[in-house]
């Protein structure tokens, strides 16, 4: 997912565990990436979206990727029913990016720079539902707001567990 950069990140979490009742998390993470030198497809034209047919030379270094989140466990709010809530923000800072080489001129590095910077919201729920001690069912989903550069979605998914 990092085009082949390494990164290292810093993570921080604060949470309060209230049992019996809820379980609150606060926490968010910072990511830097390396720089490379490397060839890539660059947009010769503002106008261009997506798809870049001329490749260039250039030194490359990903923008920091920040995170923060929330989250709240509701362990048996309702007999054998959990449930589960998150909130998170994401931000990727514009790259930077240096285009090098005889045709420098003709690229528009600043272009591809900005095309790498996004923000989304994201919440998440799910429910799960024990059975019996070894076996629980659950279904959740995941959606998209309030995003810069991105897709708006809403994935759902369910689960089956059996524990042994």
């Amino acid at each position: 997912g990092n085009d082949g950069f390494y990164g290292l990140t810093v993570e921080g979490e604060l949470s309060f565990d209230f049992p019996g009742m809820l379980r609150v998390g606060f926490g968010g993470s910072v990511t830097g990436f390396d720089e490379d030198s490397r060839k890539l497809f660059v947009p010769t034209s503002e106008y261009q979206v997506g798809i870049y047919p001329w490749q260039a030379t250039v030194t490359k270094r990903p923008g920091v990727l920040w995170k923060a989140y929330a989250s709240i466990v509701a362990p048996h709010f309702i007999d054998f029913l959990n449930a589960y809530f998150s909130y998170e923000y994401v931000a990727h800072e514009k790259d930077s990016i240096t285009v090098t080489g005889a045709n420098a001129t003709s690229f528009l590095g600043d272009k591809l720079a900005k095309d790498g910077e996004y923000s989304a919201q994201l919440v998440h729920i799910g429910f799960d539902y024990e059975v019996t001690p070894a076996l629980r069912f659950g279904i959740g989903a995941q959606s998209v707001f309030n995003a810069n550069r991105g897709w708006k979605t809403i994935t759902l998914g369910g689960s089956l567990a059996f524990i042994f």
